[in-house]
Formats: structure tokens, sequence, C-alpha cells
């Protein structure tokens, strides 16, 4: 192994994002996952017993929050200092369901290395591999037999009315962000620009900025549209709005949304980030949203990137009808 140059892979866009390493294997991994759950700290230390005698060269690292749990399970690892180690990590591992993959993008607001996404037993859209298979699809990855599906990501900026940036620490968000009026009584009022272009003036309870992977997520349920995760597009879905012409607006990846709280609103609203709230909004505040220059790079091993139907009817159910589920009376 070259250990005098940095690791990194380079992935062949003619050849369906099949991906190998330049500079030597990755020696250094972060591993993100969900505090407080015994099958999720046995899965930890089944992986990385495994793990430090399988590749002894490729140091562990937990979150601060997760070392008292594990400190005496009797396998090698070190404690994850983000001043110190965030430039030096060669791949993410998520242990957990879709909220442990959005918990590893805030951590990586910039560049974020390649995430290999374990489901624990959850259902969700953005998790490839099953733990049970850890092992090979390990092998797999270090052994440069992986693809790569780059997920889109949302890059914003808070500024109070006078155009001051807003003190906010996350910028970058992978599933959405939302305007809501909170536990605010009345309907909000935004004013929505599209390219420094007014396109509406919006009273709801809010509104959702999605990215393709976050359009199964609270867009979702908000009405707005399915959409492959491989595309590169934007979607604004309004929360309960008052006027029921407002639909969904599908936008291209260039386009820059900005979202002002009216003065005509009855109050302020907050702002959350894929799950995370962030702060309010004051009248004449707003926030800009454009596409991210550092989408995720998530791994799959086959160049399908992911079986996308299969989720969809598997865990929506999509369209399926009373004659096909189990309602149907004898």
């Amino acid at each position: 192994m070259d250990v005098t140059k940095t690791p990194h892979y380079e992935s062949a866009l003619m050849d369906d994002n099949h991906a190998k390493w330049i500079n030597g294997k990755p020696s250094k991994a972060l591993v993100v996952m969900k505090s407080g759950v015994e099958t999720t700290v046995n899965a930890l230390k089944s992986l990385s017993t495994w793990m430090n005698e399988k590749y002894p060269y490729v140091t562990i690292y937990v979150e601060s929050s997760i070392v008292p749990k594990i400190s005496e399970l009797g396998f090698r690892f070190e404690e994850y200092e983000p001043d110190v180690h965030k430039k030096s990590i060669d791949f993410i591992i998520t242990l957990g369901g879709d909220g442990t993959l959005l918990r590893a993008s805030s951590l990586f607001q910039e560049k974020i290395p390649p995430i290999l996404s374990f489901s624990m037993g959850t259902l969700g859209f953005l998790l490839p591999f099953d733990f049970k298979n850890f092992k090979n699809v390990i092998n797999s990855f270090i052994n440069d037999n992986f693809y790569v599906m780059y997920r889109m990501r949302l890059g914003f900026t808070c500024h109070k009315a006078n155009g001051d940036n807003m003190n906010i620490d996350m910028k970058t968000a992978m599933n959405e962000v939302t305007i809501h009026r909170g536990h605010f009584e009345h309907l909000t009022t935004l004013n929505t620009y599209i390219n420094d272009q007014i396109l509406t003036t919006v009273v709801a309870d809010g509104l959702v900025v999605s990215t393709p992977s976050g359009s199964t997520a609270y867009s979702l349920s908000a009405g707005g549209p399915l959409m492959h995760p491989a595309l590169e597009s934007t979607v604004i879905t309004p929360i309960c709005p008052r006027s029921l012409s407002f639909r969904s607006i599908v936008l291209p990846i260039d386009a820059m949304i900005k979202l002002e709280l009216s003065k005509q609103s009855r109050g302020y609203t907050t702002l959350v980030a894929d799950g995370m709230y962030l702060g309010k909004l004051s009248f004449g505040d707003y926030i800009s949203i454009k596409s991210s220059e550092h989408p995720i790079p998530c791994i799959t091993l086959n160049a399908t990137r992911i079986n996308w139907v299969n989720k969809v009817n598997q865990m929506l159910k999509f369209n399926q009808t009373f004659s096909s589920s189990n309602f149907v009376r004898a």
C-alpha cells in the first residue's frame, strides 16, 4: 500500500460510474451510527473486530458521543475529532436508518467522502446494503469493485432583511430545506423568487425545497412528486397552501431559489434542514437555495446504482389497490 500519498477514488463516467482507488487503499474510516441502540453497538463491534483483523491498516473513527458505549468492547478505534480528522477521512460507514445518512451528510458541509450505508433492519430509500452482507460489501469496496451514485445536495445561505448573513452553521442539506409556520397559529406568507424573478407570494403552512433524494420524504407527504435520485433537479412543494392552484414545481439544477418572509405575514417562521431546527425568520429575512457543489458519493456494487423501482413498490406500496392488499374482506 502506498502510504506516501493520500488515497482517493476515481470514477469513470463513461463506464457507469465504476470507480477505483488511486494512490493506495483507503486507510481511515468514520463510522456514523444511531447511538443508544444495542443492535447498532453490536453491529459496530462485529464490523470493527473483523476489519481490525482483515484490514489492520484501516483506522476506525467514531464520534465522541459513542465512545463511552464501546470503550470496553475490545476492538481498536479512535475518537473522531472534526478539526483534526475531517480532511483525512477516506470513507464513511453508516449503521442505522435514513436519518443516520442525513447525520453523516451534516458532518461534512462541503466535500464529503464516499459513503457505505448499511440498514440495521429499518426501511429506507437511502440504504443500499443490509448489514448481514457487510463483509462482502467492504471487501468489494476496498478492492475496487464498486460504483458511485452521486446524490445532489442543496446549498443555502440565510440573510437578515438588511442583507447581513445569519449565523447558521449548517449550509448544506441532503433531503430538504423547509420553512414552516411552526407553533404560530396563522398561515405564513412567503415571497418566492426564481433566479431573481418573482414567481408568487404563497400563503400556506410553509414550503419544502427538496432534492430528488428528499422527494420521498417530507415533500412527498406534502403532495410533491416522486423523483429518481439520479436526477439533478430541485422541487418546490407548498405545505397546505390556501390556494389550490399552487402545485409542486420542478426546477433545473442551476436554478436559484429565494424565499422571503413577506412583511404581510402575520408572524415569524421556522427554518429546518434535514430535520434539524436552524432558527426563526422574521419579516424581510430570506434564504437563498441552490444546488450544492458537493454532492454525496453513495457507494453501490452494481452499475444500476439502486433498485429504486423495487423500493417504491415495497416501501410506498405504490398504486396498490385494496384488492391487492390485506384489507380485502372474506
